[in-house]
């Protein structure tokens, strides 16, 4: 990943050119040798663009940005890959000798040039760039269609500035501005409801899918921010055979792999052994032999002395070690969590994320981000997102099939899937039924199971101490309407309405944030094949009955990936391992440390928000010391802690 930044003045005042330089080296805290930086200004010196380069495709060797283009007065900077080059070449009348070498950002410079504020539904790809029109006197940024690339920004005192990590745009505002009340009450609920809200009140994101214009006017600025994508799922997809479904699966999912392997530096897989992973993983090494490039797979796994903490977690090695055979993959690294615990990683994740997060996914990866550093790692592949979209398990197909009527279908279903080894309660299928027929029947269950899961989950005292918060901040932050009005995936009816629903909630791009801003800190840029447009789309569209058939979820995706995975991990049907075992050995390992923070949090502000008494219970809970019925809610309790140490290391 590479980094930008940027500053646009609407006041008179000019900018320094130390302003900018500062934000650009606060971003090169990632940094190597031989990598590009640059800034610029324009001459009327009100507005500034900024670049950290990270080498990775075979254009990025000879890319410098940002750029200013003489003839178009356009200047930009970005962090970008464009998998639709050759389309867009085509479009924009690129020359044949320029096509394999002209630069990503090029690419969209002209795009700009040719279609305006439209230009960001023409590219494919991951991307977040800002682009000066100095003859409109605007600002034109835009960003991908899932987030993978993050884009911050601050509108105030007359400025408009953007990062993509936080830290820079605090170099400008001289600190971090105050923390937001709902984004910390959706991260101690675990509860993420806004693609564009941050830990903190005045640092906005761009959301995934938009593009943002800021023109300056009369001593003032004239913000614009629209979406340009939207997945379709409402036009079905007409094939003459489920073979021509399948093989239309494996060409898109094949390029889609294709087009992150875009390097010329050494590429990297995780390697879980599941469904997702191991068909990008077997593909990618490949690939990677065809390029000339050295591949290699990482894999969490468990220590020598470590354990499992629970009795439906398994140990996925011997899939590892299947697909690493079934594949011929000669390069691999297992990480175990060895002897570190928790405590440390998480206040290198403080400084890299700028503040407290809302989820913790670099606590499980940072030592496999240390790991594809040694090994020269540019690029590291990641099945994350199948379950959101093209390997859906599609459970909402039963729903359907009672919703036409169509029973020896759904007997046939229902009894396979069982066989197959998934479970669904039969009352529930029954219930169902019966609601099709005097639908009285079915709206008086939804109203009782709603009471009671009201009761439970809403009342006051179990939110309190389930989460740990403190009785004021329950309160004026308004939690128990919060969590009522929380957006549930029951509200979607059909497996197309439930993949939209997955893809396009909120804790996607901020999964994506986070890792891409953690890889970029080892030198790493994040790719996610399950997670290309052309892909889900085409699996959006795909007949309900071939996501689901034979009592088999990930119909189609299984068949599609026939031949690139052992048949062990093609219908494996078991999957309930941890994608890093040994996380749990990390926390115990740190667990006295973990409650002397705790206690040391009701000296604090996190004393604000937080109960210490509770969250020392949920220590107990987690640890297995403590067994009183409530949940554990790891999730939340991380982001508790998160938010504890923010305090704690800024105490003073």
């Amino acid at each position: 990943m590479s980094s930008i930044c940027g500053i646009l003045s609407c006041r008179d005042k000019k900018l320094s050119g130390q302003n900018i330089k500062r934000m650009t080296e606060t971003l090169a805290h990632w940094h190597k040798e031989g990598d590009g930086k640059g800034t610029w200004m324009n001459k009327g010196e009100r507005v500034a663009l900024g670049h950290v380069m990270l080498f990775n495709t075979p254009q990025s060797l000879h890319e410098t940005l940002p750029f200013y283009d003489s003839n178009s007065c356009l200047t930009i900077t970005g962090d970008a890959r464009i998998d639709n080059r050759e389309e867009l070449c085509k479009k924009l009348d690129v020359a044949d000798t320029e096509r394999d070498i002209i630069w990503d950002s090029r690419l969209i410079l002209y795009a700009y040039q040719k279609w305006g504020c439209e230009c960001t539904g023409h590219l494919l790809g991951d991307f977040a760039f800002a682009i000066w029109d100095e003859r409109k006197k605007r600002l034109f940024c835009g960003r991908d269609h899932l987030g993978n690339k993050p884009f911050f920004y601050y509108v105030g005192d007359g400025y408009f500035i953007f990062a993509t990590e936080m830290k820079a745009i605090f170099t400008m505002m001289g600190s971090a501005p105050d923390l937001n009340r709902d984004w910390i009450a959706d991260a101690l609920t675990a509860c993420v409801w806004d693609k564009e809200y941050t830990a903190f009140e005045e640092i906005m994101r761009l959301p995934p899918a938009h593009w943002m214009s800021i023109s300056l006017g009369n001593q003032q600025m004239d913000i614009i921010n629209e979406c340009y994508w939207k997945p379709e799922y409402t036009k079905e997809l007409n094939f003459k055979s489920e073979k021509e479904y399948i093989e239309g699966f494996r060409e898109k999912l094949t390029e889609a792999i294709r087009c992150r392997m875009r390097s010329v530096f050494p590429v990297g897989s995780e390697l879980s052994g599941g469904l997702d992973s191991s068909p990008i993983t077997s593909l990618a090494s490949k690939m990677a032999d065809s390029q000339k490039i050295k591949f290699m797979a990482f894999s969490h796994v468990l220590g020598e002395n470590d354990t499992l903490p629970y009795k439906n977690f398994k140990d996925e090695k011997k899939f590892q070690e299947q697909l690493r055979e079934y594949a011929g993959i000669k390069h691999f690294r297992n990480i175990s969590a060895g002897e570190r615990g928790i405590i440390e990683t998480m206040k290198e994740a403080l400084l890299l994320q700028d503040g407290p997060t809302m989820q913790s996914f670099y606590m499980g990866s940072n030592m496999m981000y240390e790991a594809g550093q040694q090994e020269g790692i540019h690029t590291m592949l990641s099945g994350y997102g199948g379950d959101e979209g093209v390997s859906i398990g599609a459970m909402g197909y039963l729903d359907e099939l009672i919703k036409n009527r169509e029973w020896l279908i759904l007997r046939q279903e229902y009894g396979l899937m069982r066989k197959n080894g998934e479970g669904y309660p039969l009352r529930s299928i029954l219930i169902k039924i019966l609601g099709e027929y005097i639908p009285v029947i079915g709206t008086i269950y939804q109203n009782l199971r709603e009471k009671r899961k009201k009761i439970k989950e809403y009342d006051s005292s179990f939110q309190v101490e389930t989460f740990s918060l403190s009785p004021e901040f329950y309160k004026e932050a308004e939690i128990e309407e919060r969590l009522a009005e929380y957006p549930k995936r029951g509200e979607a009816r059909g497996i197309s309405d439930t993949q939209y629903w997955r893809i396009m909630h909120p804790h996607v791009p901020l999964r994506l944030e986070y890792c891409s801003i953690a890889a970029a800190a080892h030198g790493m840029e994040y790719r996610y094949p399950l997670l290309d447009v052309p892909l889900l789309e085409f699996h959006l569209g795909v007949p309900s009955h071939l996501k689901r058939k034979g009592g088999w979820g990930r119909y189609l995706f299984r068949k599609a990936i026939e031949g690139m995975v052992p048949p062990q991990i093609q219908w494996r049907n078991d999957k309930t391992g941890m994608t890093v075992p040994g996380s749990y050995q990390r926390f115990i390992r740190d667990i006295s440390e973990i409650k002397d923070l705790i206690r040391r949090g009701a000296k604090t502000e996190g004393a604000h928000y937080l109960d210490p008494d509770q969250m020392l219970k949920r220590c107990d809970r987690i640890t297995g010391k403590r067994n009183d019925g409530l949940p554990m809610r790891r999730g939340a309790f991380l982001n508790a802690l998160m938010l504890l140490l923010y305090f704690d290391q800024n105490r003073y």
